[in-house]
């Protein structure tokens, strides 16, 4: 494919399959047009290797649709939200059981994760694109004593 190969010059990539498919992965988590984001999933669905999920959730417990391909010792898999398309998370898990620093890491446990919310632009401090409240931000003196911190909750998970 075209794309395909646009993408192994532009970024460069060395990889295989896995590598194509974390990429593609990538490209549609931080949007794209709808011409490229059909170009992305017809790679995505021409990958060797690359295995239709059905019913699949994030690790924040969105249900969305799952594809997922195996690759340097794991499986990854893509979360994407069925009326929008948009990837909601992706997950790792460990394909074999290995170590790690002389501990256990049993076959299938999740080794990684990202998930992700809503992209859009908005003109507030307070909300959302979609409406929803953002947490109101406490501002902190210049100190190195630790972290931003915001107050409220961010119960939204939309995808």
């Amino acid at each position: 494919m075209a794309l395909q190969k646009y993408m192994k010059h532009y970024f460069g990539i060395t990889g295989g399959p896995t590598t194509t498919f974390l990429l593609a992965g990538d490209v549609l988590q931080v949007g794209a047009s709808p011409a490229l984001r059909s170009a992305i999933f017809q790679l995505i669905d021409h990958l060797p290797g690359v295995s239709y999920l059905g019913s699949t959730k994030d690790v924040a417990g969105r249900s969305g649709v799952g594809v997922a391909i195996d690759g340097y010792g794991n499986r990854y898999i893509l979360v994407f939200n069925p009326k929008n398309s948009a990837v909601l998370g992706e997950k790792i898990f460990a394909n074999k059981t290995t170590t790690h620093h002389g501990e256990s890491i049993p076959k299938g446990t999740l080794v990684g994760f990202e998930t992700f919310g809503t992209i859009g632009i908005t003109s507030s401090t307070s909300t959302f694109p979609d409406g929803a409240s953002a947490p109101a931000y406490q501002h902190q003196a210049a100190t190195n004593s630790g972290p931003l911190e915001f107050s409220g909750t961010n119960s939204r998970n939309g995808g």
